[in-house]
């Protein structure tokens, strides 16, 4: 039953073509090609001037049709030998006499995995896109449209002579290995943004006929209506399934059907999958040779290179067939971890693919249609692996040339956009490639993998309105079916209002301000939080809310994940006064980290912060407008203030007396020059450089996130997060230090609590800005005093604690380029014994100094850790707890600062 409803109406639109007449055409020819087989004129309307009949001239009489290229006949097939390279293909698309211009991107599927792309229709700019794109058209070079009755043709070719319009060259790549009995379907997809008619086609390979119908005469938009309005209807229901923490095994089938039903309708409507397909009994391709099979899962596990990820298209190749696997919008990711594409039946229905093509794979990349860095980005993989139907077809790690030429090479765009709409051009070398082949021999590539120029960093995952067609959603997650696509159902729908109505209203509403209560002072799993936001203009047009929480990782390239913590579909808007500004509120349902654990690695759900989207619906159901709002951390379900609050500042004023108190920050200018005493800290940015500051209300990152902050709570002394703006001068050299501290309950639910922070670029505009940060965390008992440079003062002088253990970072590198940087320094409480000091050494008196150990020369006698003390003030249940953060900045621009965001203790139930 699923796959009856995902194949009704899935398969592609064949090209059009007809002749350049009056728009009477059609109705003489089909008299033409009547039983009778001749012309006849057309009644006249009994209400017009000519409803009396005049005896026609000799002029009038009727005349033969001569058409200029394409006869509107049925549906014709050449024959061409099946094992013929493919060299050329030309395909000539006409479009009919009702309706209007074809201007849109219009994809032609021939059963290859990839579609032909009939470029420049819907303009001449190049969209994220994995298709061969023709080297030319028959269209004049200013039209970006074919108009009712007329046709245009464009022709791909393997020769690399003369690109043409296909300045990436991806019809020498994806046309490359072809022959013509490969050419298994016609089918045509595009997203209907227009009420244009197909009225047939012409496919010539090599010069010669493989297909023509002058007979098709479908209207896309009309085709595509149905689609979106079964996915619309699903898309709730399938979400809400999808969304259950702990689904059983059938509620898991069932919803693997449900998943691929979404995806070959939203695939439909959103133009990546043909809304039709030549049917004919004529049609009669070359019989494949070989196993078919019916769904194909592609592992992909990047390799030891420097951002070994890419957000260029990379593709599987299985004989000469070629399918997308990541894209711009879903990117080979750099983490190491095992990515798990599928190829489910309702494609490959489409595309045909035998088990045998599957056994000598081949992995390939595309220049993106995106504008990137002069410096290509490129791919490294360790392992590719394939299944077929549950059955192991390949596997890289099983062979051992193929091993070793994977680790020692990078799969690299052939060609590919710099940031300024430039062709940049990267030959093969022995270890730059954009084809990897399974059974290349090793010894042709070098034996370990060359170093080679630092590639930009990937800037991060936003979804804008759709591009003129989507690429298909492959990924897999643990649980066996796919995450929803995109960005997620809130990316989709917006994609769907857009089809909807491809023009905005007169007077759209303004979302704005959306927030999680500034009085909220922790959120947490499992918590029901209130979401605010203000809408002004057209609110009139808003008939529902829907609200979303994410989680996010502001450390990864992708920090936004595409699952909801927690969803409210359609909530009733009530009354919206039109045209003013107005306060809205909504509480959400409780959060639900499991929603994303399958996504989550190590000690990742203890980084998550959470960020609320509000998105505003019609009375259809239809997206009119959204907005994301500011973000704050997530705390494992439980967490107290108390439990986790710290202080900024000191716990006792510096030596001497007479500085100022917490909260203060420690300016520490480069030798030899004096350290300069604490001073008070402002609430707010003094625009001037050696200062720090609170960053008490929202504020944005380099990496384009913005956070909110807990510091809005009025008279609050200890606070569950912290977030600090420091800059010193832009020398490199300067170092401004900054503390959290207090006496902090030892959780007895958890294995200990983890000190996380995240390191971002606040204000500036200089993209070279550069930082590097040393941080701290100590365990203490007993009064302690610093100096004026802000370390402790060693006995006799100053207060010596009777204990005191630390445990600390190397500097760690920051800069403009990146997601933000994660700092996460253990405080492990289940590892605090006299016999195990591995993780947190004894340095009882070098308070300045950030070294993983104790000072050089020293003597354990001398500085015995004072065990006791240790025993006694863990038996309080408490224990006094100080985080240090070192921050130098390197820039040319003075206003650039460091943001210290979300210092913060988190309960630690890792193992």
């Amino acid at each position: 039953m699923i796959l009856g409803l995902v194949f009704g109406g899935l398969i592609g639109a064949a090209a059009l073509y007809v002749t350049q007449v009056d728009p009477g055409l059609l109705a003489r020819l089909k008299g033409a090609l009547s039983p009778g087989g001749t012309t006849t004129t057309p009644a006249p309307s009994p209400t017009s001037p000519e409803a009396e009949p005049v005896p026609p001239s000799a002029d009038e009489q009727p005349q033969p049709i001569v058409h200029q290229g394409l006869p509107q006949t049925p549906f014709e097939m050449g024959v061409l030998p099946a094992d013929e390279p493919v060299e050329t293909i030309k395909i000539t698309l006409g479009a009919g006499t009702k309706g209007e211009p074809i201007s849109e991107p219009v994809d032609v599927h021939l059963g290859l995995g990839f579609p032909l792309r009939l470029h420049p229709l819907g303009g001449a700019e190049r969209d994220a896109s994995f298709a061969a794109f023709p080297h030319k058209s028959s269209l004049e070079a200013s039209a970006t449209d074919i108009q009712p009755g007329q046709m245009a043709s464009f022709e791909f070719t393997v020769k690399a002579d003369d690109p043409g319009l296909d300045t990436l060259h991806t019809s020498q790549q994806l046309l490359t290995g072809l022959k013509c009995g490969d050419l298994q379907r016609i089918g045509f997809a595009s997203q209907g943004r227009t009420d244009w008619t197909l009225a047939g086609y012409r496919i010539e390979v090599n010069g010669k006929l493989f297909a023509a119908n002058g007979l098709v005469d479908s209207r896309p938009q009309e085709k595509l209506s149905t689609s979106r309005d079964k996915l619309m209807k699903l898309l709730p229901e399938y979400e809400a399934h999808a969304a259950k923490s702990s689904p059983s095994d059938s509620e898991k089938a069932a919803l693997r059907a449900e998943s691929e039903l979404v995806r070959s309708l939203s695939g439909r409507v959103t133009g990546a999958f043909p809304w039709w397909e030549e049917s004919s009994p004529s049609f009669k391709p070359a019989p494949i040779t070989g196993t078919l099979v019916q769904n194909v899962h592609v592992t992909l596990q990047t390799g030891a290179g420097a951002q070994p990820g890419t957000r260029h298209p990379i593709y599987l190749l299985a004989g000469a067939r070629k399918f997308l696997l990541s894209s711009e919008l879903s990117p080979l990711q750099d983490d190491g971890a095992p990515q798990t594409y599928e190829l489910a039946s309702f494609e490959l229905a489409i595309n045909p693919l035998t088990r045998e093509s599957l056994m000598q794979p081949g992995i390939g990349i595309l220049g993106s249609g995106a504008a990137a860095q002069r410096v290509p980005d490129r791919a490294q993989l360790q392992r590719v692996a394939i299944e077929a139907d549950a059955q192991p077809v390949y596997d890289s790690d099983k062979n051992g040339d193929d091993a070793k030429v994977l680790a020692a090479v990078w799969l690299t765009p052939s060609a590919h956009f710099d940031e300024n709409g430039e062709v940049v051009r990267t030959p093969p070398t022995a270890n730059e490639l954009s084809v990897w082949l399974a059974g290349t021999p090793s010894a042709s590539v070098p034996e370990k993998l060359p170093p080679l120029p630092p590639e930009p960093p990937l800037p991060p995952v936003t979804i804008e309105p759709p591009p003129p067609l989507w690429p298909p959603v492959r990924i897999f997650i643990p649980d066996g079916y796919p995450p929803p696509p995109g960005g997620g159902f809130i990316s989709l729908l917006d994609v769907l209002a857009a089809l909807l109505f491809p023009l905005p209203p007169p007077v759209e509403p303004l979302i704005s301000g959306v927030r999680i209560d500034p009085a909220t002072t922790i959120v947490r799993d499992g918590d029901a939080v209130t979401v605010d936001w203000t809408v002004s203009g057209g609110t009139g047009l808003i008939a529902a809310w829907r609200i979303d929480l994410f989680g996010v990782l502001p450390h990864k390239p992708v920090p936004v994940f595409s699952i909801p913590l927690a969803s409210i579909p359609l909530t009733p808007s009530g009354p919206i006064p039109p045209g003013v500004d107005t306060h809205v509120s909504r509480i959400t349902p409780p959060i639900v980290r499991a929603n994303i654990a399958a996504m989550l690695t190590g000690a990742e759900a203890l980084y998550l912060y959470v960020q609320p989207r509000v998105t505003a619906l019609d009375g259809f159901g239809n997206v009119i407008t959204a907005a994301n709002g500011s973000m704050l951390p997530l705390f494992p379900s439980g967490t107290t203030v108390p439990a986790v609050g710290t202080r900024r500042g000191g716990v006792l004023k510096p030596f001497p007396p007479g500085n100022a108190s917490a909260p203060s920050f420690q300016v520490t200018p480069p030798l030899p020059a004096l350290p300069l005493p604490w001073k008070g800290m402002p609430l707010a940015d003094p625009l001037a450089i050696r200062n720090a500051w609170s960053l008490v209300a929202e504020h944005g990152s380099h990496f384009g996130l913005l956070f909110a902050s807990h510091e809005n709570i009025p008279a609050a002394i200890h606070l569950p997060s912290w977030s600090t703006a420091i800059r010193p001068t832009g020398d490199g050299a300067e170092v401004i230090t900054i503390r959290f501290e207090g006496l902090v309950p030892m959780p007895a639910a958890a294995n200990g609590l983890r000190a996380v922070a995240h390191i971002g670029f606040v204000g500036g505009s200089s993209p070279l800005t550069t930082a590097k940060i040393d941080a701290r965390a100590e365990l203490s008992s007993g009064p302690t005093r610093r100096n004026m440079a802000g370390n402790l003062m060693p006995f006799p002088f100053g207060a010596q604690p009777f204990f005191r253990l630390h445990t600390a970072v190397n500097p760690l590198p920051a800069n403009k380029a990146s997601p933000l940087l994660l700092i996460d320094m253990p405080l492990r409480f289940d590892r605090m014994t006299a016999a195990n000091f591995a993780n947190y050494p004894v340095d009882p008196i070098h308070g300045a100094d950030f070294v993983a150990g104790p000072p050089a020369g020293w003597v354990a006698a001398d500085f015995a850790f004072n065990g006791p003390a240790y025993t006694a003030q863990a038996g309080t249940g408490t224990m006094y707890v100080t985080l240090t953060y070192k921050i130098r900045l390197t820039t040319t621009d003075a206003t650039d600062a460091v943001g210290v965001i979300g210092v913060r203790l988190v309960p630690d139930n890792t193992p």
